[in-house]
């Protein structure tokens, strides 16, 4: 039971550790993508379309960082 509600609650703090590293980011990736545009095209782009260009960078990262697969360690024995 012990073991169970620390599972558990490990489970909610990870996950909101990972909401917030995800805000996080989205708000640099926002900023990246503002500044960029305005750098090399010379125009402010409409906020609708910074903030959806930021969410498709954003998931893409996140999705390919969690889908990738990861080695497996051989221990010698």
């Amino acid at each position: 039971m012990k073991e169970d509600l620390k599972s558990i609650l490990m489970t909610v703090v990870s996950t909101l550790v990972l909401i917030v590293v995800g805000i996080i980011y989205f708000a640099i990736t926002l900023a990246i993508i503002d500044v960029s545009a305005w750098v090399l095209l010379g125009a402010n782009l409409d906020e609708n379309w910074t903030v959806l260009s930021a969410a498709i960078v954003t998931l893409g990262s996140m999705l390919g960082g969690s889908l990738r697969q990861r080695p497996v360690l051989m221990m010698k024995q």
